[in-house]
């Protein structure tokens, strides 16, 4: 679940764990006898627990309050953060008006970008990475770099 090639934020990490353990509460309870009164009790409590893991879950992809109507964007926060993060390690610009630029563009053209420009990754390698040709990483670091163009 990286956003970007080489970037996981902190917030995906827990999401994956949040999952798997939403997981293992659904399979324990769907194993518990629903004609024993003690099991009912359980299966009440688990399904209580796996609601709350739900909630966090769908609050850490958002990046604010389930159901809240104003707020940021998880895309808006969190990847903008590990955007930064890069272009900074790389001795790249760190402008917002460079990373505001970077946010404009998709998650694939973001991938391709940051994977050639910042990583230094060969149009093979990134490919090879993506599992498409070198010619669709070609087209996409065009479009990419034709869309900040056009931004900046």
């Amino acid at each position: 679940m990286t956003n970007t090639i080489g970037i996981q934020t902190w917030v995906d990490k827990y999401i994956q764990e949040y999952q798997g353990k939403k997981k293992e509460l659904q399979r324990y309870r769907m194993g518990l006898d629903k004609d024993k009164p003690e099991d009912r009790e359980d299966a009440e409590l688990i399904a209580s627990m796996i609601r709350d893991m739900q909630l966090a879950i769908t609050w850490m992809k958002r990046g604010r309050r389930p159901g809240s109507l104003r707020g940021a964007d998880k895309q808006d926060i969190y990847r903008r953060n590990a955007i930064r993060t890069a272009l900074t390690n790389a001795n790249l610009v760190s402008e917002d008006v460079s990373i505001n630029a970077i946010c404009i563009l998709s998650s694939r053209e973001q991938e391709c970008f940051l994977a050639y420009y910042v990583e230094g990754l060969t149009q093979n390698e990134i490919a090879d990475m993506l599992k498409v040709a070198r010619s669709t990483v070609r087209v996409t670091l065009r479009r990419a770099e034709s869309k900040l163009a056009r931004y900046l």
